[in-house]
């Protein structure tokens, strides 16, 4: 098996999540293929943000069930970034924001 870019070129999986080669702000890939001998199978990418009151964990389980309850063949989420919401709130919110990603169908 190997990786595929949105332009069909061949690369890793470091830079298929977009962890090297990326310039800092530039968007990640949006679409993965994967390859094998079977065919192609290509995944989508979204971001959400999952929140709570009580911790960061709870709001990435948050993100995590409505990604399970929203989208079809979920196959894994990558934490991206961590924050609290402390102004205009009774008590702080908790905010994860994590990248989905899913297999579409054919």
């Amino acid at each position: 098996m190997y990786l595929r870019d949105d332009d069909g070129d061949r690369i890793t999986a470091d830079e298929a999540t977009g962890r090297v080669g990326r310039p800092i702000g530039a968007e990640p890939l949006r679409f993965m293929f994967l390859a094998s001998g079977n065919g192609v199978v290509v995944y989508k990418k979204v971001r959400l943000i999952g929140t709570s009151t009580e911790s960061f964990d709870h709001a990435a389980e948050d993100a995590i069930e409505r990604a399970q309850e929203t989208l079809d063949h979920v196959k894994w989420l990558e934490v991206e970034e961590m924050g609290v919401e402390i102004a205009g709130t009774e008590q702080p919110e908790f905010q994860t924001e994590v990248t989905v990603a899913f297999e579409l169908e054919d």
